[in-house]
């Protein structure tokens, strides 16, 4: 059985492109056959599983290179060129996941049905199909260029994914391997939203049941129209307040961790369940906080402002109050140290003329007796 989804890349596509064709580090996993090639670091532990990699209209070591040629020979060709992802920004790459159950097939027939998926739809795309096998489930990773050898680039309209749909079942068919029947022929439903768009949903058991639930729920028909019943609202009260809880326990914990790894320290001791770091030890671009006794985590940049409460927000800010209190304690240390300086070395000609002020100070003071003699220290010839 194999299910597909495909998202639009608008930045660089080098990321997504050496993200694919990396070899994986894992935890080693009971019950693996001979079908899957991994090697074992004996001094931690960690399993690094081969990742397979081919191509199409492209080679290994120039992937990237060439989407960036065809993006820079290509760009802006045609005037109706968009698709644009929804804030905008030009679409460079599409990933295409295409996921197996379990291992029921081996990463070699994997890459192989990758491969043949990618030359039925993406015929004259350079594409590049990398097969993972880290995880409970065999998958693929196709990294599409937006644009093809004719400056065309390809549109992920509802059409083009069903024949992608259909392409990849018809390749499980070849190769025995199951089918989720129950969405093989299904066409997508279309509703109106309140904006007038047509929008489409794919009517699988799992979303009929959710819209079943919707509309009994409130009368909702569509998605749109659940948004505004009182099932939606008390689930978007419950996301915020959750958020509300997190800003306060983060708040509450700052003044006394020394940085960010120790702030996650004590936010786990105080039963947070912390996703910040993927198997190979990298940070993730988001990291998500689940409240104690909690099931649904929110990552950190839906906290707040957006920026403070994320992982660069709050290193930055343990990063200036260190630096404020080094500079704290340095200009002590200075004014400390200067004015030990000033006692130790007076000037003598600033000396003599205090003492001869506070002589003089003492004459003025006294009253009734004229003629007192004010005995003035005599000056120290020093020498020349």
């Amino acid at each position: 059985m194999a299910t597909t989804k495909i998202h639009a890349i608008h930045v660089s596509p080098n990321r997504c492109i050496n993200y694919a064709m990396k070899n994986k580090v894992g935890v080693k996993r009971d019950g693996i056959d001979g079908k899957i090639s991994y090697e074992q670091n004996n001094k931690n532990g960690d399993v690094q599983y081969q990742t397979l990699s081919s191509y199409l209209n492209c080679h290994e070591g120039n992937v990237s290179k060439t989407f960036h040629k065809y993006a820079d020979k290509f760009r802006g060709k045609f005037r109706n060129e968009a698709p644009r992802t929804k804030n905008g920004k030009e679409v460079v790459a599409w990933h295409l996941i295409q996921n197996f159950d379990k291992h029921e097939i081996s990463p070699q027939a994997a890459n192989e049905i990758g491969l043949k998926l990618a030359k039925e739809m993406f015929g004259n795309f350079p594409v590049v199909i990398s097969t993972h096998t880290d995880t409970e489930n065999i998958h693929n990773h196709i990294v599409i260029c937006a644009w093809n050898d004719e400056g065309r680039k390809w549109n992920n309209d509802n059409t083009n994914y069903r024949k992608i749909r259909e392409a990849s079942d018809k390749l499980c068919d070849e190769y025995k391997i199951s089918v989720l029947e129950e969405t093989r022929k299904v066409n997508l439903v279309s509703y109106v939203d309140h904006e007038g768009k047509k929008r489409f949903y794919e009517p699988t058991e799992r979303k009929n049941k959710i819209i079943q639930e919707r509309s009994e729920s409130g009368g909702a028909k569509n998605i749109d129209d659940y948004r505004r019943t009182i099932v939606h609202q008390n689930k978007v009260t419950k996301k915020e307040f959750d958020k509300e809880v997190i800003k306060g326990d983060i708040d509450k914990l700052i003044p006394v961790s020394f940085d960010y790894n120790d702030l996650l320290a004590r936010l786990r001791r105080e039963g947070y369940k912390i996703r910040a770091k993927n198997k190979g030890g990298g940070w993730l671009k988001y990291v998500s906080f689940t409240p104690p006794n909690e099931t649904r985590a929110t990552r950190d940049n839906k906290l707040g402002d957006g920026t403070f409460y994320t992982r660069e927000g709050l290193e930055k800010y343990f990063d200036d109050a260190h630096f404020e209190a080094s500079t704290k304690e340095s200009n002590r240390m200075s004014l400390d140290e200067k004015t030990a300086a000033q006692a130790e070395h007076v000037n003598p000609k600033e000396s003599r003329q205090a003492a001869e002020n506070d002589v003089k100070k003492q004459a003025l003071n006294i009253k009734g007796e004229p003629n007192t003699k004010i005995e003035v220290p005599p000056r120290i010839d020093r020498g020349r």
